[in-house]
């Protein structure tokens, strides 16, 4: 096996995006230092420190007060991106992430590839990691803690294999003070004058166990790899909720443009690695006093669009106001649905087939939805579709614009009906007689008819012989005879 231990020393600063800041920040832990950036350690502000000394020595310091849930959030969404390279992800408390990465290499071809995808891309979401490459999980944990070579300063790109000579070396220089180990062992190592690991690895393991318990001798065990250690791999949460602390306020919604796209882009993460849709985002931006506003922004269709997100989000954000800023945005979603074919809709081809034509129109279609409800409000754009009844002012309804492909039409052989108006009056007309014709601006000639509606029975029967009638000037209109009451109306104008 081959395990990468990926570590976050900066993590506490980064949950509050305050690693890279020219401002001196400091993380506390009550009244000490646990953490400065590089602003900070210039002025000479270090880890330990009481925070009242700190502050005397820049009045300008950011005292941040230590946010474990944060970080262990920030932890659970680096190991979601890792999801992506290997399914067999575990965390490290209370900073890293163990990547068994041996199984994956045929996938990306050699390990050289793997590195090259997985370093540039974690750049990207996280300051300043660092890593340790290792046969065992304790092995490349400790290496990643104490040994600042490359991690793949011993593989051996031509066998693709760890040079375990080297790596042995490079394990038996750590300082017994890297172990994890209780402080009464390292005491006693101490006393006995073993410095590094090397030295205590010469010994034979009866000794150890002699002199320093069979838990030591077991972890030892671990480090080498003479003993089975199976991590507890980790899955993704069933619920997405991330937020980004901006240290500042913002007023315009073009400034919370990019805090808001790094949010999609956590959520697009998660839809992938999870292969998911989301039909709803929600939305909460929150003040420096702590007042809130919700904001909610829903899909006609699931999508997993980082892109569609952003401009659907940004239509909403404009029609609101944030006179007290905003200093925290966070973005949760549960509503979600497996991917199906959806997730092919957009793959070109040279001849696509009717059915992916259809559903490429069927997804511009969702996108213009989408952008009517977000601009109008939700419900806004509605569409008509038909429905199974023969009575003419019954067979059509109000849905939702776009139908959902999940909602199945009526199958309506139109091409079989005989001709029909275009335009409908809201209700049937009465039409005067004269010399026993109906009249409508004029005497009305019978051209073609009858066609016979009689139904919906089960509430108010519709009894009617239809026709198509023709005024002196060739206007055409679509009239019928009640058959109860033997009375004539106008029903539809043909254009």
């Amino acid at each position: 096996m081959l395990w990468l231990c990926t570590r976050f020393p900066l993590l506490p600063l980064a949950v509050f995006a305050a690693e890279r800041s020219a401002r001196p920040t400091a993380i506390a832990a009550g009244q000490r230092v646990v953490m400065a950036n590089a602003a900070a350690l210039e002025a000479g502000i270090e880890a330990g420190l009481l925070v009242s000394r700190a502050r005397s020595l820049h009045q300008a310091l950011q005292v941040i007060p230590q946010e474990r849930e944060r970080e262990q959030q920030a932890l659970e969404r680096l190991a979601t991106w890792s999801y992506r390279f290997t399914p067999q992800v575990s965390l490290r408390q209370p900073d890293a992430l163990l990547l068994e990465i041996g199984s994956c290499l045929r996938l990306h071809g050699s390990l050289e590839t793997f590195w090259q995808r997985f370093s540039s891309g974690l750049a990207e979401q996280v300051s300043a990691p660092v890593f340790g490459l290792a046969h065992s999980p304790e092995a490349a944990s400790l290496l990643s803690l104490h040994d600042p070579e490359s991690p793949l300063a011993c593989w051996q790109p031509d066998t693709q294999a760890l040079d375990r000579e080297k790596l042995l070396q490079r394990l038996r220089a750590l300082p017994v003070d890297s172990l994890d180990c209780s402080a009464r062992v390292r005491k006693q190592l101490h006393g006995m004058g073993l410095r590094q690991l090397g030295a205590i690895l010469r010994l034979s393991r009866a000794q150890v166990g002699k002199r320093f318990g069979k838990e030591f001798c077991r972890y030892l065990d671990r480090i080498d790899g003479s003993e089975t250690d199976p991590q507890p791999l980790f899955a993704p949460p069933e619920v997405f909720r991330q937020e980004v602390q901006i240290g500042h306020s913002l007023t315009s919604t073009e400034q919370m443009r990019f805090p808001m796209g790094r949010l999609l882009g956590y959520l697009e993460d998660y839809l992938r690695v999870r292969q998911l849709l989301c039909g709803r985002l929600h939305w909460t931006f929150i003040s420096a006093d702590k007042q809130s506003r919700e904001l909610a922004v829903d899909l006609a269709q699931p999508g997993n669009d980082r892109e569609t997100f952003a401009s659907l989000s940004q239509l909403k954000l404009e029609q609101q106001r944030f006179p007290d800023g905003v200093e925290t945005i966070r973005l949760h979603s549960d509503a979600f649905s497996p991917v199906a074919d959806q997730s092919l809709l957009g793959a070109s081809d040279l001849f696509p087939d009717p059915a992916q034509q259809q559903a490429l129109q069927q997804e511009k279609l969702r996108r213009l939805a989408d952008r009517l409800n977000a601009r109008l409000g939700s419900g806004a754009a509605m569409q008509f579709a038909l429905v199974e009844n023969h009575v003419p002012e019954l067979s059509w309804e109000e849905r939702p614009f776009p139908i959902s492909s999940g909602k199945a039409r009526a199958e309506i052989a139109i091409e079989t009906l005989p001709p029909r108006p275009h335009w409908l009056l809201p209700k049937p007309e009465l039409l005067p007689l004269r010399d026993d014709k109906p009249w409508y601006n004029g005497p009305l000639t019978l051209v073609e008819g009858p066609e016979r509606i009689d139904g919906n029975w089960w509430q108010a029967r519709c009894a009617r012989d239809y026709y198509i009638a023709a005024t002196e000037d060739g206007g055409l209109y679509w009239i019928f005879q009640h058959l109860g009451n033997r009375r004539w109306f106008l029903h539809g104008v043909f254009a």
